[in-house]
């Protein structure tokens, strides 16, 4: 069993832990038997190992933040997961279930959603026709993005745009 534990902590500082084994090896080093061995290696283990998965979560989830800040500067223009994934280093498939995965909606549900929330202020701030702001958010066609807004919103643009239009709107944002 002690054998096994100097292989898992050497194992485990090759990926950068040092410090941490270095506390469960001295704990356990002073266990007077191996009943007191398992309790202090578990009590040095299992919150070690949940800081690990936690860390091992937030490197897998960083591309998918990187993604969400690349399709925020992005929206505007003809945007694929492809194009996404590339950016971010991942394969196409792996970053759509990545994504999925951390975000709970998929790469173009979550695309729709940040042009519609840009559509929103547009339809809120300027006088632009809904064309131009299918275009603007990047909708190339303009019934797709009247279709993709009213299923987002349960109204088509321009009902939102009289619910909400501020007066004294411009053209431009």
């Amino acid at each position: 069993v002690l054998e096994r534990f100097r292989d898992f902590c050497g194992a485990v500082e090759v990926i950068g832990a040092g410090r941490k084994v270095d506390w469960i090896r001295k704990q356990t080093g002073q266990a007077a038997g191996i009943s007191e061995f398992f309790l202090l290696l578990a009590e040095g283990i299992v919150p070690f190992l949940g800081e690990l998965r936690d860390q091992k979560q937030q490197e897998e989830s960083r591309p998918v933040r990187m993604a969400k800040a690349f399709i925020e500067e992005n929206y505007r223009r003809p945007l694929g997961l492809a194009e996404v994934a590339e950016a971010v280093g991942l394969c196409e498939a792996y970053f759509s279930s990545s994504f999925k995965k951390y975000t709970g909606t998929s790469f173009t549900e979550y695309l729709n959603e940040v042009r519609i929330r840009a559509a929103k202020t547009y339809l809120r701030t300027t006088a632009y026709t809904n064309g131009e702001i299918a275009d603007l958010v990047g909708y190339a066609d303009d019934k797709y993005f009247l279709k993709v807004f009213k299923k987002s919103t349960g109204i088509r643009p321009g009902e939102y745009r009289k619910l909400h239009y501020r007066e004294g709107g411009r053209h431009g944002m």
